[in-house]
């Protein structure tokens, strides 16, 4: 599963600024969710004689641009919050390049990013991938 931030145009941020805010947001995630023990759900494991412990591990992806939001369904069925755009691609680029517990960022944040942070990209890094940042 995943969950969405955005930061609108009619906000106080400019663009640079509100990809650092996303950044600095993802690597609080990760930071705190990696590894997360879940009691509750380690009880229940217990329950059934599991000796694993119950883990949310995430890791979070970051992306930039223009993009459409809509609600998709009626008032009496399941509905969806459905977002598009080219941002949408970059998140899940991002996301899937990086390993549990880590942040990565597509080549059009860190465009923005760069602008903001002293960020060393890595030496095997190849351009217009995505970067772990976090």
């Amino acid at each position: 599963d995943a969950f969405f931030a955005e930061w609108r145009e009619e906000s106080d941020l400019d663009l640079e600024e509100a990809v650092l805010q996303a950044a600095l947001c993802g690597a609080s995630i990760v930071q705190r969710y990696s590894k997360y023990h879940v009691p509750q759900l380690s009880d229940i494991a217990d329950s059934f004689e599991s000796h694993e412990n119950a883990l949310l591990d995430v890791h979070c992806g970051i992306g930039v641009g223009q993009m459409a939001c809509l609600h998709v369904g009626n008032h009496t069925s399941r509905r969806e919050f459905l977002f598009v755009g080219e941002p949408i691609e970059q998140v899940s680029a991002a996301e899937a390049f990086t390993k549990h517990g880590q942040l990565g960022a597509s080549p059009e944040a860190m465009e923005l990013l760069e602008n903001t942070c002293d960020i060393e990209l890595p030496e095997e890094h190849q351009e217009g991938s995505p970067v772990v940042i976090a």
